[in-house]
């Protein structure tokens, strides 16, 4: 009882900063914004970002607004050079407030980082949809944020997922229309009915049930249900879960960090693969990382063989699949798969093969 009034407590004092909304200046526009939360610390993931939506129509988009968990100079000026890529809509970096910043640094919580970064996004939007784009998510195909948000205007909708919220306690609790955060696309003046901190995660009591609630869940408990639609959606995309959130994590351990999902090797993956001259000193050069598996360094610690519970075969075939869907040329897409043979051999001996990657322009 205790331990819950001191959650109650703490969580009722992270609510202070955040009792209202900036005002609008003009109405709404039609369409929507792509709000993109990134990791400033890990550009690659605003690059892959910025990759994933030069692939799309974005027929409705008006605006992406990129989001960063820190204040980082080098961040923004990444951000302010532009990309590589054509964009047919104007991309802003919407930075914290110092103090807001120096608050979050304090709180020191991942889920915490979304928040702010998502109440700073509906802040700065001017459309009347919202599109929240996970960074570590690859869409493949070109019109699925234009059609996402069609279904969702066609049908008046307040909030449109690509899948239902994992916790079961929604479902026993009478919120099964309840939608998963990633990839949501949502009406803004939905979210401005709430204060900004009641979209925050945290324990919080439904009729006196007391649950806990990721980002935006527990507003979504006291919206209508047929205000919400969701469909578990299997294609158009490929999605690493819990990869930011892992390697902040990672950042808090010194040495024998259980990587249960195999996240700091993708991380390394990518990074040579995507962004090799980066600034990326915390996560371990691949040589680093086969020390870890074979024994030879406690800096990471792998499950036993047998005991991932189908998490590396999980994590293999998105790999697989993000090759397959030409997002990665074939000369990286052969050196992942040389070097995913170490783990292969350990968690799914014989399972697979050689992956043909297709020829076509990618992320560059």
């Amino acid at each position: 009882m205790l331990r819950t009034l001191t959650t109650l407590a703490f969580q009722n004092a992270l609510a202070l900063p955040h009792r209202r909304w900036r005002p609008r200046r003009e109405a709404a526009r039609e369409g929507y914004s792509i709000l993109l939360p990134v990791p400033a610390d890990l550009p690659l993931f605003y690059r892959l970002a910025m990759a994933t939506l030069s692939r799309q129509t974005l027929r409705g988009a008006n605006e992406i607004l990129v989001l960063p968990d820190a204040n980082i100079d080098a961040f923004r000026s990444l951000v302010a050079a532009g990309t590589p890529f054509e964009l047919p809509l104007p991309v802003r970096c919407i930075s914290s407030h110092p103090w807001r910043d120096a608050l979050r640094r304090a709180v020191g919580r991942p889920h915490y980082n979304h928040f702010t970064q998502i109440v700073r996004g509906i802040d700065h939007a001017t459309s009347q949809y919202l599109v929240l784009h996970d960074a570590d998510l690859f869409l493949t195909e070109p019109d699925f944020l234009d059609r996402q948000h069609e279904i969702a205007a066609a049908g008046r909708l307040s909030l449109l997922g690509v899948d239902g919220a994992k916790d079961d306690w929604y479902r026993r609790n009478g919120f099964a229309h309840v939608a998963a955060t990633w990839e949501l696309v949502f009406r803004s003046d939905w979210a401005r009915r709430f204060q900004p901190s009641e979209l925050r995660s945290g324990t919080r009591s439904l009729g006196g049930r007391l649950g806990g609630h990721d980002t935006m869940l527990f507003a979504q408990c006291r919206t209508a249900p047929d205000e919400i639609e969701w469909q578990t959606v299997e294609h158009g995309f490929v999605h690493f879960n819990y990869v930011i959130c892992t390697y902040r994590d990672f950042l808090k351990v010194r040495r024998r960090f259980e990587d249960e999902r195999f996240i700091i090797p993708l991380l390394r993956l990518l990074i040579d693969g995507f962004d090799p001259d980066g600034p990326y000193p915390e996560i371990p050069a691949w040589s680093d990382i086969l020390r870890c598996l074979d024994g030879g360094s406690d800096r990471i610690l792998f499950p036993k063989p047998g005991a991932d519970r189908g998490k590396y075969a999980e994590l293999r075939d998105r790999l697989n699949a993000l090759c397959r869907s030409g997002f990665v040329p074939p000369d990286r897409a052969a050196v992942m798969e040389d070097r995913l043979r170490a783990f292969d051999r350990i968690y799914a001996p014989g399972r697979f093969e050689r992956v043909a990657a297709p020829a076509i322009e990618a992320a560059a």
